[in-house]
């Protein structure tokens, strides 16, 4: 990315649409959402910063949200928003030009895919075949070879651990891993030491029913979670190194007789682009937080604190 494309020259308000127009200094105009940027805040409060994870529970975001006041630094390279709630937000504008409502990035931490010839005979990686099946070091070597070289982003964690589901944050009822092709269908969740004092409970819903009950109550909100294609990301590194998983997927899946298949949802790895226009943002965000707000209804919450060696399936 050039240095025009980092330097923003102006900001301006639309509160009738709710966002704001940014100009960049070679005459790039983008529009970003009020919502957007709230949900994509990346302090550390907001996103946990080994993984680049949401850190904010979606029943805890304020679709309507506004700024209070927005300055830009002086070499353009910093837009600072401070909404109405008080929350101070810090965009890079490299970032945040990055992330623009134009379909022409869709994940800006990709796998880029390389084409070979004859020229890769003497590339090819072999292994001995009694090293993969006795080695674990070897067996993980053959298979990282199986994958075409890919071009990662890698930060400085201020945590270590590579999910925020190993850490003492609270997090959003999820399904486990959207961002595999094949998500698990049937998990078993074991309890081996529970924890001490208060916390720990495991909350459970039926995906099933809180689809239905949105159909029912507001088939708008329906109909968007069923058509718009939500990028689920895993990024980071861990013992085995750098790590990048991505899937598509609506949060309500149907099948071609429109009827219920499934819901791929966790707040936490949800990217932070959205491939509508910018114009259907807000309305997407407001489809999700009602979704978001019907998992937590009583009526809809199973809550179970688990025992010491006792298991969940």
């Amino acid at each position: 990315m050039d240095e025009a494309s980092n330097k923003i020259i102006s900001v301006a308000r639309d509160s009738a649409r709710f966002w704001f127009e940014v100009t960049w200094s070679d005459g790039y105009v983008g529009n970003f959402p009020y919502v957007w940027l709230r949900d994509n805040c990346p302090c550390e409060s907001c996103f946990y910063p080994s993984t680049n994870q949401r850190n904010v529970c979606l029943q805890d975001l304020d679709t309507d949200i506004g700024p209070d006041r927005e300055a830009v630094d002086a070499d353009g390279r910093i837009f600072e928003i401070v909404w109405t709630d008080s929350h101070k937000s810090r965009f890079n504008a490299g970032w945040l030009r990055q992330h623009r409502f134009d379909k022409t990035i869709f994940d800006p931490i990709k796998t880029v895919r390389v084409s070979w010839g004859a020229e890769f005979v003497d590339e090819i990686p072999t292994f001995d075949f009694c090293d993969v099946i006795d080695s674990d070091k070897t067996l993980y070597d053959w298979l990282e070879s199986l994958v075409t070289p890919s071009y990662m982003v890698e930060t400085k964690p201020a945590k270590t651990s590579s999910s925020i589901a190993y850490s003492s944050y609270k997090l959003d009822v999820h399904v486990d891993m959207p961002y595999y092709s094949s998500p698990p269908c049937v998990q078993l969740l074991h309890c081996i030491r529970p924890c001490p004092g208060g916390g720990g409970e495991s909350l459970f819903v039926d995906a099933k029913r809180i689809a239905e009950q949105l159909k029912r109550d507001n088939p708008e909100d329906y109909d968007i979670l069923t058509k718009v294609k939500v990028d689920f990301r895993s990024t980071g590194k861990d013992y085995v190194g750098r790590f990048h998983l991505k899937s598509s997927r609506s949060v309500i899946q149907v099948d071609n007789d429109g009827e219920f298949l499934s819901v791929s949802y966790s707040n936490s790895r949800r990217a932070p682009y959205i491939n509508i226009p910018v114009e259907e943002v807000q309305r997407f965000y407001r489809a999700l937080k009602e979704f978001s707000n019907r998992i937590y209804m009583k009526e809809n919450l199973i809550n179970i604190k688990l025992a010491a060696g006792t298991f969940r399936l």
